[in-house]
């Protein structure tokens, strides 16, 4: 998304097109995992554990770092995409 920023305003807009579908679709195979990823850990810290401790653990030690390493990059791709059209240097975080 950061080279899509970069190259907006020398791109036509059927370039736009083909970089918006293949970032978009993956962002969907980002969110495929992801969700996956966030409901096994869930899963495993309200289903599995026997105590309020082991479903703590389970949720610090696993779906808090999913939450924020995983959903934290995917959100801010979706942001730099968004502000490629909205900013009108196209590069509002790297300025």
């Amino acid at each position: 998304s950061s080279a899509f920023a970069l190259s907006f305003g020398h791109l036509q807009n059927s370039a736009k097109f083909k970089a918006l579908l293949s970032m978009g679709l993956g962002l969907l195979v980002a969110a495929t995992k992801i969700f996956a990823l966030l409901k096994e850990t869930a899963f495993f810290a309200f289903i599995k554990s026997d105590s309020w401790l082991e479903t703590a653990t389970w949720m610090g030690l696993g779906f808090l770092p999913v939450l924020v390493l995983g959903l934290g990059p995917w959100l801010w791709t979706i942001a730099k995409i968004y502000f490629a059209f909205e900013c009108e240097s196209h590069i509002w975080n790297l300025s």
